[in-house]
């Protein structure tokens, strides 16, 4: 008995022991055969002998009939830490056995050639194989760009991101979606090698899984990159009384929608009026939502949520109302300073503006009118940010009906209506651009890219005027004999910011550059002296190939360009950069004073002394998570974010970059 026992356990320990030796084997050889695969933007690692793929991971599926699989993956004979490794498509042919739907099982007797990413082109599902592949392309192009701002150009991690960047990008082939149903308005676009825009076509579907909540929105899918359109009409308004009415008329005029994202908000006597207003039109039937920021609404408990009864009145009266909030860290908040208004998806306001009773009666900004395309990427710009702050959805079967509502075509009375103003021979090519605290700055980016490559002029308007960066650009400029205008507020509303900007005054006016501090029109009444609020610049209005203009909510200083949610219209069309130039840096101009350098012991002092306080402060409590000092090389790489409109004129020796 206790022989066979024995023998029984000698062959259990054995038979173990095989098993042991055969699956570490298998192991073994899984790990040299592994390889990788992109998916939603990260690299996993599986086996290449034995692959399992679920529907949540995205596989490039295509031509179920014929029971084809689709799979980007690394070569395997790539080392998977090289730099060098490829990124190819591989063709699988699934057998009969093997083939599960939802659940499929690719094993070494599965049949698999490299193949050409164009033949998935072949049914409905490569949309969700564009999108798989777009999203990990643009997270790889943004790391490259906030590194370059947090690392420079240089810096080995920089050139790993433009690497990775290049395999997925150049050792693959994007497919031609030319015919697929999408609105020119969604495309996106990064900007490739030899500055070739690289096309982007997913964000219309991914905008439909959003909004019926197939998917999440995330923070990242707030970073859009939209392309340029070339069907806009733009009209300027600067000044309280130039804005407010021309926007009170539009609202009055309303039949469909109301959308409205705001920083500031108040339940003062102008925030009162505007919201009866709102309220009014609500109750008419018009569809009125309002993004708000939390910190400017003056709804959180540290500011004693001040605004709370204006809001419990709005949405009382079928008003929507969302607040926007964010803090990623302790010492780190990100505030959604953007301000925009969109009148039934035809007709949207751009602006600094704020719904505050200083607002409407003393400060000086600029309201940009848009008609055109570029209404419709506001209007998917606001309904991401509402849907990631307010979780806010609709039932799939309601997203056409949505779409006709706030994206609508234009009618034929529309089309009447600008061939009698002449607004049809004015189209203009703009796009909007937008700040995404830790994904994209682009406004930033252009901001410092346009001044530092300008030709003949630079035109600087600014309450917040202290990034040394831009200050940087302004005195390079200057050097090479551009003409560089500066207007800032007399009178700032942050007292840090009038010592501050007139330390920099000083080197910038010596350098040659026109300092101007604005007043106001009426300097009877101190109460208006200096409330200027305007936030812009304009490049080379004279120069048909060459001018830029970028107007919206973004300041110059650290928060804005780096910390805040951020919103700007960009256009380099002739006519609107001559239209901004004059309507608001001619008029600012007519009413403020030139910077006076100090001409005493005690004011050269006190202004060096009180310019290095506030200095100092400004970086304390208002840090600048990127680097200050950037050489002359690494700076011009960065023309290369610049689009192929963008770079007409500048010289080829100026535009060197990798990417």
């Amino acid at each position: 008995m206790r022989g066979n026992l024995l023998i029984i356990f000698l062959f259990i320990f054995t038979f173990k022991s095989l098993i042991t030796i055969a699956l570490s084997a298998t192991k073994r050889d899984n790990e040299i055969n592994a390889t990788y695969k992109f998916v939603n933007g990260k690299c996993q690692k599986y086996s290449q002998k034995n692959i399992l793929l679920y529907e949540n991971l995205n596989p490039l599926e295509c031509i179920w009939d014929s029971r084809e699989i689709f799979i980007w993956k690394k070569n395997s004979n790539s080392n998977s830490n090289s730099n060098d490794s490829k990124i190819s498509c591989y063709k699988y042919q699934l057998t009969e056995n093997n083939f599960r739907g939802k659940k499929v099982v690719i094993n070494k007797r599965t049949k698999f050639n490299k193949t050409n990413y164009n033949d998935c082109i072949t049914n409905k599902a490569i949309m969700n194989d564009v999108i798989t592949y777009e999203d990990h392309l643009k997270d790889l192009y943004n790391n490259y760009t906030e590194s370059i701002l947090k690392r420079g150009e240089g810096n080995c991690t920089t050139k790993q991101m433009l690497q990775e960047f290049h395999n997925l990008y150049q050792n693959t082939i994007i497919p031609v979606v030319k015919k697929l149903d999408i609105p020119k308005w969604s495309v996106e676009e990064l900007v490739g090698a030899n500055q070739k825009p690289i096309k982007l076509y997913g964000f219309y579907n991914k905008f439909k899984d959003w909004m019926t909540g197939k998917k999440k929105v995330e923070v990242k899918d707030l970073a859009l990159r939209f392309t340029s359109t070339d069907n806009n009409n733009f009209d300027v308004f600067r000044d309280h009384e130039g804005f407010w009415p021309e926007l009170v008329k539009s609202v009055k005029a309303a039949k469909e929608s109301i959308n409205i994202q705001v920083f500031g908000l108040q339940a003062d006597p102008w925030g009162w009026e505007f919201g009866k207003l709102l309220a009014k039109k609500a109750r008419e039937g018009v569809k009125v939502k309002i993004l708000a920021d939390s910190f400017g609404a003056r709804m959180t408990f540290w500011r004693g949520k001040k605004t709370a009864p204006l809001i419990k009145f709005l949405q009382e009266n079928g008003v929507e109302v969302v607040l926007s909030s964010e803090m990623v860290n302790k010492a780190s908040f990100h505030y959604d300073h953007r301000k925009f208004f969109i009148i039934d998806g035809k007709t949207a306001y751009n602006t600094g503006y704020t719904i505050e009773n200083h607002m409407r009666h003393k400060h000086f900004d600029v309201g940009l009118k848009a008609k055109g395309d570029i209404v419709k990427q506001m209007q998917a710009s606001f309904f991401i940010s509402y849907n990631y702050f307010g979780k806010k959805k609709i039932r799939e079967n309601e997203f056409a009906n949505f779409i006709k509502t706030y994206f609508p075509e234009e009618s034929l009375y529309d089309k009447l209506e600008a061939i009698e103003s002449g607004r049809d021979k004015e189209r203009a090519r703009a796009k909007i651009n937008i700040n995404i605290p830790r994904y994209q700055h682009p406004i930033t980016e252009n901001y410092y890219n346009k001044i530092w490559n300008a030709k003949k002029s630079v035109w600087v308007i600014n309450p917040y005027f202290s990034d040394k960066r831009i200050i940087e650009a302004l005195e390079h400029a200057t050097k090479k004999g551009v003409k560089v205008h500066i207007i800032t507020p007399s009178n700032p509303e942050n007292v840090l910011y009038k010592h501050n900007t007139k330390y920099h005054y000083q080197n910038l006016l010596k350098l040659g550059a026109e300092t101007l501090l604005y007043d106001g029109p009426d300097k009877s009444d101190p109460e208006k002296v200096g409330w200027l609020h305007a936030k812009g610049i304009v490049i080379d209005e004279g120069d048909p190939t060459h001018c830029f203009a970028s107007f919206g909510s973004t300041n110059m200083d650290a928060f804005a360009l780096y910390h805040n949610y951020e919103q700007n219209i960009e256009t380099s069309d002739y006519r609107t950069v001559n239209k901004i130039k004059e309507k608001v840096f001619d008029y600012a101009k007519k009413y403020s004073h030139e910077y006076e350098l100090p001409n005493t012991i005690w004011s050269k002092f006190s202004q060096w002394f009180m310019g290095g306080v506030t200095d100092f402060f400004k970086k304390v409590l208002n840090p600048r998570p990127y680097r200050y000092q950037f050489t002359e090389e690494e700076d011009l790489q960065n023309v290369a974010n610049l689009t192929n409109d963008d770079t007409v004129g500048i010289d080829s020796d100026v535009r060197r970059s990798k990417l």
